[in-house]
């Protein structure tokens, strides 16, 4: 069985570096408890953090098919508004030419408007790491991907990911999102109380999984808010051979102790 996405087909063409007109109704095409379906109304609206938050999900497929195309767009009318982060991976993109064509010229503008942007980032605790040059950036964004580097990583993408996504960003707003800081306010001590007792439709996994392996998974969760400012420039995260799906975004109607193959 394989993980459900939400699948959206952007009609877009891509003049030089130009957001093209949108045609796609969430309200039709998208889960009403969708995180996609959640931002995609508010970017919309002319919200550049959920403008951002889109594209990152876009270029990753995180919770929506991935489209890079449609990433450039909204990064591009995040950019328009100052965001430094979509900045930083407009500057990406056409850098590699990945959803859009390449372009360096663009590139260094983008970088250099990031470097220069002191407005405050998604989440005004933490803040990208900008590099020195250009190139440095973009050498994060082409490293290939891998799934267990971090401590507490592959115990993540393997029980936790299916629901709470492999970059930190839940398909359905009842799991938090830990890239976008939800449940990050809580201690350790009661969010591995949390994790070994069950939370909702989430079950215990006391007994199932050793403390310390529940430790470090915990303690690589609390990176993804940083990942997540960081943007594209990073490793594309991939989903392990087996992993557990839980809850609302399991097509079984008891969503408990499903291994589930991608």
């Amino acid at each position: 069985m394989r993980l459900v996405h939400v699948v959206l087909i952007f009609p877009f063409i891509f003049p030089a570096c130009r957001p093209a007109k949108l045609s796609l109704d969430p309200r039709r095409e998208t889960p009403s408890d969708s995180t996609f379906g959640k931002f995609f109304r508010l970017a919309t609206a002319g919200d550049t953090k959920a403008q951002h938050l889109i594209g990152f999900m876009l270029y990753f497929g995180e919770g929506v098919q991935m489209d890079r195309a449609a990433a450039h767009h909204w990064f591009h009318l995040a950019a328009d508004q100052g965001n430094a982060n979509a900045q930083l991976n407009l500057a990406v993109m056409h850098y590699l030419g990945e959803g859009v064509r390449k372009d360096m010229e663009e590139a260094e503008r983008y970088f250099r408007l990031a470097k220069n942007n002191t407005s405050p980032s998604v989440n005004s605790s933490v803040r990208p790491e900008v590099p020195r040059t250009l190139a440095e950036l973009a050498e994060r964004a082409a490293i290939q991907p891998w799934n267990v580097d971090f401590p507490g990583e592959s115990t993540y993408a393997t029980f936790c990911a299916g629901c709470h996504g492999l970059n930190g960003i839940a398909a359905y707003v009842r799991a938090p999102s830990f890239a976008l800081g939800e449940r990050m306010d809580k201690g350790d001590d009661e969010l591995f109380f949390t994790i070994t007792h069950g939370h909702g439709t989430m079950p215990s996994w006391r007994d199932k999984l050793t403390d310390a392996a529940l430790a470090e998974a915990l303690q690589f969760l609390r990176t993804l808010p940083q990942q997540y400012q960081n943007g594209i420039a990073q490793a594309l995260r991939t989903p392990p051979a087996l992993y557990f799906l839980f809850g609302p975004v399991s097509t079984d109607p008891i969503g408990i102790y499903q291994v589930h193959t991608y």
